[in-house]
């Protein structure tokens, strides 16, 4: 059988597509019956070129040409000649590399060693990696406009890796960036117009310039930001324009508000924006106008890729990557990626046609995920999210796309506007965020607090960020057996003696939540089969499950060395606001309450051991106790078996 190719992999570079040079026009006119062409000036100054350039080259070129029926010996004196004359003059290449190294050409380079140059082209100060198609274009136009003559394509590629050797080894190093950078504590934020501009903004107030420290980097799809309107705090005009257009609750909302906050900062870590409800909530027009806000782009909503790998690679030079109608569970490579991404990552690879070279793929940027079925299941990539669930839009509040994309076009300046005057008064108060208690994200959660207090009263970005990583939480326990198996029997324990606590080995609990949730659920694929995998599950599920008070913890054993694990049910309680003095005791019920309802805790027949260190009884005896079934007295493959 024979092996597929192996598919090659996606780039967001323009790398150097096929270039048609003098040579290659000059072939084909003699192919189509024109025997003078070669000996035209220009062609043969190309040949020349191409000779002093690369001569196996220059030979087939010859060989072909001669197989066409252009007579050699005419050519060769005629080439003779052409050499004579253009003794003590430089080569086509040389030329090449005096335009592409010019005073108007700022070449760099970045950490991996990538070569860049920032030159200004039609009127507008651009930068690109030297192996781009954009940099290879203005070369080309630029050599035709000082010299009236096409460069060849031999020479183009020895004067492109001249200018990157010169970039990498005699210019300076400096960091690129994508629509925003942050330098010595002010942001940067490219407009990408045609004038160039670009938002400073500080602590002390914003402005549009033309002249900045930053390198931003602009690739194909990039679109221009709108210049702001500037309209002092309070912003609630346009606030409540964007909130026209945002389908969420009012928690969504500041979380919204929020993330685009970040984003617009541009320093990160940022936390991925998952934004999920039923068809027709307008999921996909949500991800398209919060882009649009932050870093527009002629392909706003694209498709998932099919592994990490892509994934890096779209990462490496966007500020913002949006995933449109995901549909399943998120692959754990891809969510690995995706969490890497969210914080700042790297993935080394070996550079193709070498032994020993290695390319570093580094991306760091904010993503927007959106589909109709709960997708997130990793407990680290949900502990890195802001989960949106839209609402339903009854048919009588439904507005057409068209309308809805020019009114927004309309408020998008004023938007943008409220934005940078929230982050200016955000980075203001920014030193004096209390850095304690901070949580996951604590980056966004600091910027979160510092902004705030242009918009709402203080703790409300506390209260909405909270009260949705609980549901976060809540999600990842109710879309995984075990997790929810283990809350189920630790609750269970706890409404009996109050604060329950079990000790065993991750084998004992194996033992016990086997016959917990009954013999159908542990034989599904997704119920671990060995101690290790239960041991990994736990490690697994920890974070999520301790958010909703069941603490997991592991030890050796004095005894024998054994890893011992214990976990105890502490319902969490709710902080209290800074400038809230109320009492926080918690005497609610436990906080897992749409698990709860799903599982119909209140009829259940509670566990009857009630020691605070469990060990395993023998499976007869647990069978005995518990009436020989499941103690939900339903079958376990309702919940748990596909």
């Amino acid at each position: 059988m024979k092996t597929p190719a192996r598919k090659k992999k996606s780039t967001v570079l323009e790398m150097a597509e096929p270039f048609e040079g003098p040579i290659d026009i000059m072939i084909g006119r003699v192919k189509a019956g024109d025997m003078g062409a070669p000996f035209e000036v220009d062609n043969l100054e190309a040949l020349c070129d191409l000779k002093e350039d690369n001569l196996a080259e220059f030979q087939r070129t010859l060989d072909t040409l001669q197989k066409a029926g252009v007579e050699t010996p005419d050519l060769n004196a005629a080439l003779k000649q052409g050499l004579e004359s253009k003794k003590g003059r430089p080569s086509q290449a040389e030329e090449l590399v005096a335009i592409g190294e010019g005073s108007g050409v700022d070449l760099f380079h970045d950490g991996s060693l990538e070569p860049f140059a920032f030159l200004q082209d039609k009127g507008t100060w651009k930068t690109w990696p030297v192996n781009s198609g954009g940099f290879k274009r203005w070369l080309i136009r630029a050599y035709r406009e000082r010299t009236k003559r096409l460069a060849g394509a031999e020479p183009l590629k020895t004067a492109l890796r001249t200018i990157e050797t010169t970039a990498i080894d005699e210019r300076p190093e400096r960091p690129v960036h994508t629509r925003a950078a942050v330098l010595d504590g002010t942001t940067y934020i490219d407009l990408a117009n045609k004038k160039g501009q670009v938002l400073e903004v500080g602590p002390g107030g914003w402005r549009v310039v033309e002249d900045y420290p930053v390198r931003f980097l602009h690739l194909p799809g990039l679109l221009p930001l709108p210049v702001p309107v500037q309209i002092p705090l309070p912003v609630d005009g346009p606030l409540e324009e964007l909130r026209d257009f945002l389908n969420v609750d009012d928690d969504g909302f500041i979380l919204a508000l929020s993330w685009l906050l970040s984003v617009l900062r541009g320093s990160g870590p940022y936390p991925l924006l998952v934004i999920s409800g039923e068809a027709g909530s307008a999921k996909s027009t949500f991800a398209g106008f919060m882009r649009e806000l932050v870093d527009p782009n002629d392909a706003p909503l694209s498709a998932m890729p099919a592994d990490e790998d892509d994934l890096f690679v779209l990462g490496q030079y966007a500020h913002v990557l949006s995933f449109d109608n995901i549909g399943g569970n998120l692959t754990p490579g891809i969510s690995n990626a995706l969490c890497q991404i969210a914080i700042g990552g790297s993935k080394p690879k070996r550079k193709l046609y070498t032994v020993a070279d290695v390319a570093t793929i580094k991306a760091k940027c904010p993503v927007i995920l959106n589909g109709i079925t709960e997708f997130v299941t990793q407990a680290d990539l949900a502990d890195r999210a802001i989960f949106l669930s839209l609402e339903h839009i009854p048919d009588s509040r439904r507005r057409s796309p068209a309308d809805m994309h020019a009114a927004f076009e309309e408020a998008r300046p004023r938007i943008l506007g409220a934005l940078v005057e929230i982050l200016v008064h955000g980075l203001d108060k920014l030193p004096s965020i209390d850095t304690e208690n901070l949580p996951r994200m604590a980056d966004f959660g600091r910027l979160g607090e510092a902004c705030e207090t242009a918009y709402a009263e203080p703790g409300t970005f506390a209260k909405a960020y909270r009260g949705n990583r609980n549901k976060v939480a809540e999600a990842v326990v109710e879309n995984n057996p075990v997790a929810l198996a283990i809350y189920e029997y630790m609750f269970l324990r706890r409404r009996e003696n109050k604060g329950g606590l079990w000790m065993g080995t991750a084998a004992e609990l194996l033992s016990i939540l086997d016959l917990h949730v009954g013999e159908g659920a542990a034989r599904s694929q997704y119920w671990p089969k060995t101690s290790t995998a239960m041991g990994n599950a736990l490690i697994k599920h920890a974070l999520a499950l301790r958010k909703l008070g069941v603490v997991v913890n592991s030890k050796r054993s004095a005894s024998n060395g054994g890893r011992i694990k214990t976990i105890q049910f502490i319902p969490p309680k709710e902080p209290a606001a800074t400038t809230d003095t109320t009492d926080t005791t918690d005497t609610r019920d436990p906080p897992l309450v749409s698990v709860g309802k799903f599982l119909n805790l209140n009829d259940i027949t509670p566990l009857t051991d009630t020691t605070d260190t469990c060990v395993p009884l023998k499976k007869e005896e647990i069978k005995k106790e518990r009436g020989g079934g499941s103690v939900h007295g339903t079958k376990p493959t309702d919940r748990w078996d596909a």
